[in-house]
Parts: structure tokens; sequence; C-alpha cells
């Protein structure tokens, strides 16, 4: 476990806790106001504490082979769009094309489009969108909206969705 004391470590930057068999973090973990990066991956996390949301100085946060089944509250929804072709320039332009296609709306915030870090799965060139809102927000409601708006799909291009994704690969 992690000792209670590390919220004691304001000024701490960086915390690396990878391959601990950790099980929890403390609930009071969000004193760390001026942590920009946390490792804590390859344990037995199985949820993240919504203090989380105090790190906002937080840039880097790996959470890797754990046992998390749930995006915390703090995070709000998310889903991913990837935007996929054999033909590389068919899939970056159409992932731009759809990034410009996005609906405005209040508090929801579209990111992207971005080479995925694995870019070619079974011959295919992969690009994402990242669509981030709070938790109040109808992000289906907002997707469906943003898909009606889009040029019709065919030919090899394919297009993904994954609302609350567990990874981003």
């Amino acid at each position: 476990a992690v000792p209670r004391e590390i919220a004691n470590c304001v000024n701490l930057e960086m915390l690396v806790l990878n391959d601990n068999f950790i099980t929890e973090i403390p609930p009071d973990f969000g004193s760390l106001v001026n942590l920009k990066v946390l490792s804590i991956d390859n344990n037995k996390l199985r949820s993240i504490p919504d203090d989380i949301r105090f790190l906002t100085k937080l840039e880097k946060l790996y959470l890797g082979n754990n046992e998390i089944s749930v995006i915390p509250s703090a995070f709000g929804r998310l889903a991913a769009l990837v935007i996929s072709a054999r033909d590389k320039d068919l899939a970056e332009t159409f992932a731009r094309e759809v990034a410009r296609r996005a609906p405005r709306a209040d508090q929801i915030e579209v990111l992207g489009p971005a080479e995925a870090p694995i870019s070619i799965v079974r011959g295919r060139h992969r690009w994402r969108l990242l669509v981030k809102a709070p938790r109040d927000k109808n992000i289906q409601g907002y997707l469906k909206a943003w898909g009606e708006a889009l040029p019709k799909i065919g030919g090899d291009l394919r297009l993904t969705v994954d609302i609350d994704p567990y990874n981003f690969l």
C-alpha cells in the first residue's frame, strides 16, 4: 500500500510506483497539487480516487496493466473515434474532415485528430480523436448529431466509436 504520509509531500512533481502490487491509492492523494507525472503501471489497482481531480498540474498519468474497470468520475466521459483505411492519406484526410465537422458544444472538447500510437493494425492506418465531456453531458447525443453531419463513409474507410474506452492504443 502507498503510505498515507505521501500526501504530505506537496512539492512532489514526479511519483513512480510501478511494479509494487499496490491495490489502492490513499484518498487524500489530491493534496499532491504540484504533481506533474504519476506512474502506477503494473500494480493491482481496481479504482482511482476522485481526489485525483485536484491534481491540476498533472500532465502524464500512467495506469497500464492494472485491474481498473471504471474511469473515475473526475475524468468525466470520454469517447474515442478511430478512423482507419489501408491508404494512409485517405485515413488522415477523412480524420481531419471528421474533426472539422465536430459540432460546437459547451463543455465538450474534441482532441485530435492524431495518428494512433499503434498506427498500423492489420495493414490499416489509424487516426484517433478523443471527445471529453462532463458526466452530466449527453455524449451519445452529441456523437449522434456529429455522425449525421459527416459525409457518407464508404469504400475502404472505417469509423469506430468507443464510449469510455479502456485503452487508447
